[in-house]
């Protein structure tokens, strides 16, 4: 197996007839200007690492030519303004996909929800609108969804079989509805953040259940009711509900009401 590895100033293109690479890691290097498409012609490379590199460019189609491409992490890039490539949902091996901070805008392509071996994917902090795709809440390997702090709007599907997830982050949205029931299903999540959004109605009493949950965000909505909780309460870390409508939560010990 071949390993690129690099902390300098270059240009880019001059690595590109080295069709071998397997593993190229490029972060915080001072690269600029575009991703070449003839990056495209890599066709064994199964690790793509150039976070922190500068771009002010744009990234090509052509990064869905990588077949087997099972990381993609071009993060903290102030690319051009773009949006997610349709082109990239056909990796069907990827299964990190980091892009935060990368001046994304536009929805996100419905056949995200398609692709299969996703366990990670982290595109928070850019300017993408429209739904969620309903396909990413049944991704049966996916373990992490954040999507925070973008322009995300309407309701979650009632639907979920992610099984294996272990952190939600959706915070700072435009999201509305109903948090799904079936988040009580989770019984691997750690973390739920929906802060800062537009939820109405309760919080499911089966996410009081849930045997793993440690941080629990919820403030800034427009939530109600009663949220009875199966363990004490200072086996959250995290646990924020106020800035909402009426809402008890209890266990045998403490009642506490925020309003």
């Amino acid at each position: 197996m071949l390993h690129w590895y690099c902390k300098a100033t270059y240009n880019l293109r001059q690595f590109f007839f080295l069709k071998r690479h397997t593993i190229w890691d490029g972060g915080s290097t001072n690269l600029a200007d575009d991703i070449p498409s003839s990056i495209g012609k890599l066709k064994k490379l199964r690790f793509l690492a150039l976070q922190v590199c500068l771009f002010n460019g744009t990234f090509p189609d052509e990064i869905g030519d990588l077949a087997n491409l099972e990381k993609l992490d071009l993060s903290n890039n102030l690319f051009k303004s773009s949006t997610l490539l349709l082109s990239w949902t056909k990796l069907s091996k990827l299964k990190v996909f980091y892009m935060y901070v990368c001046n994304l805008f536009g929805e996100m392509p419905e056949s995200m929800g398609e692709m299969v071996s996703l366990e990670d994917l982290d595109i928070s902090q850019n300017g993408l609108t429209g739904k969620i795709p309903s396909g990413l809440f049944m991704l049966k390997n996916l373990t992490r969804l954040l999507l925070s702090r973008n322009d995300l709007s309407g309701e979650l599907p009632d639907v979920v079989e992610a099984l294996n997830l272990t952190i939600i982050e959706l915070a700072q949205n435009n999201l509305t509805g109903k948090i799904p029931d079936d988040f009580g299903k989770l019984q691997k999540l750690t973390g739920l953040s929906l802060l800062v959004n537009n939820f109405s109605g309760e919080i499911p009493q089966s996410i009081g259940q849930l045997p793993s949950l440690i941080d629990f965000k919820v403030f800034m909505n427009n939530l109600s009711g009663t949220l009875e909780f199966l363990r004490e309460f200072w086996f959250l870390w995290i646990f924020f509900i106020c800035i909402n409508s009426t809402i008890f939560v209890e266990n045998t010990f403490v009642r506490y009401t925020s309003s």
